[in-house]
């Protein structure tokens, strides 16, 4: 038996209270923190949790959006390269590598759909990216095919734009991963 202001209070009925208030502090806490969207910190412990967790998405968004970048510099390689020596070969790697980069990009939007400051950018990047691929494809190749070097030469720095703004705005995201990264990781410490 325990002494609580002057009652006495079985130790098994305080345990059974303590665990219940437990339970519904923490259910209040988690209902408060998807309804806001931000971590509630009740404890120290789950300081550590939402931070490691959200460590864990940014690294996997940094992670994909440095193979965005790849992607983005081996298709403006090969846009180059086929703009000089027309070799359908080439054209079939761009093309192969296209649709990877069109693969590896949407999973950089997906990813950052966790992480709604960057989803806009990662959108903006996919839809530069599809531009591009539609300037190659649809106006570039054709002109190259039929000997119209001047439109080809036209789209191919059209499609280069739009590869150079891609890539920007990947760096911008990796950027802001990297900084928001290093900042949690300092609280996960």
């Amino acid at each position: 038996l325990q002494q609580k202001r002057g009652m006495t209070v079985p130790g098994s009925l305080l345990s059974r209270i303590s665990l219940r208030l437990f339970l519904v502090i923490t259910a209040v806490t988690v209902v408060a923190a998807v309804a806001s969207s931000a971590a509630v910190t009740v404890m120290a412990m789950s300081d550590v949790t939402d931070a490691s967790h959200r460590l864990v998405q940014l690294q996997k968004a940094a992670t994909i959006a440095r193979e965005t970048e790849r992607a983005i510099e081996s298709q403006r390689a090969l846009q180059a390269e086929y703009a000089v020596d027309r070799d359908p070969a080439t054209l079939e790697s761009f093309l192969a590598t296209a649709q990877s980069a069109q693969d590896i990009v949407g999973q950089l939007t997906v990813t950052n759909q966790a992480l709604p400051d960057m989803a806009a950018q990662a959108e903006t990047v996919q839809a530069l990216d599809a531009e591009n691929d539609r300037i190659v494809t649809e106006e570039m190749v054709p002109a190259l095919q039929a000997g119209d070097t001047a439109a080809a030469e036209d789209a191919l720095g059209r499609a280069r734009d739009k590869l150079e703004e891609a890539a920007a705005a990947t760096g911008q995201i990796i950027d802001a991963l990297d900084r928001e990264g290093s900042a949690v990781e300092k609280l996960v410490e």
